[in-house]
């Protein structure tokens, strides 16, 4: 059976790398904040999907 955290944590990879590179390609300042928003949400988003997809990788392996 598939382990939930394996499809997330690629999906949130995915979302995040899109967010940040179109963060980093089109900058827009959010009025009130100095600095971009888009490229730092997106980072953590990948950073999130990277960690789901190493549980959800590991537990795979101890399963077995």
């Amino acid at each position: 059976m598939l382990d939930l955290r394996l499809p997330i944590g690629v999906f949130f990879l995915i979302i995040g790398a899109i967010l940040a590179v179109y963060g980093m390609t089109h900058p827009v300042m959010t009025p009130g904040v100095s600095l971009p928003v888009e490229p730092i949400y997106g980072g953590a988003l990948v950073l999130f999907g990277g960690v789901m997809t190493l549980f959800g990788v590991r537990a795979g392996r101890t399963r077995q």
